[in-house]
């Protein structure tokens, strides 16, 4: 695989990936929301780890992205 289509296929990745995040992330928002208006109990703190494992996820997969981007561009300078 050459370095243009190895940034293109770690970006489609990460959009595919964060797609799954966010399916993930409004199927909770909306469990938490409707114990909240319905004054069921809900469990804070497991969406809160949750919330967290996510957002930890995300900046791991977009910084190695950035990281990608950012070696392609200083290689390739010349050519772009």
């Amino acid at each position: 695989m050459d370095a243009e289509e190895k940034v293109l296929y770690n970006h489609l990745e990460c959009v595919k990936q964060e797609a799954q995040l966010i399916t993930v992330e409004g199927e909770i928002i909306t469990r938490l929301e409707h114990a909240m208006s319905e004054g069921e109990s809900y469990d804070m703190k497991e969406y809160l780890n949750t919330a967290e494992e996510i957002a930890e996820q995300k900046l791991k997969m977009y910084t190695a992205l950035l990281e990608d981007v950012k070696r392609f561009k200083t290689k390739y300078a010349s050519k772009l």
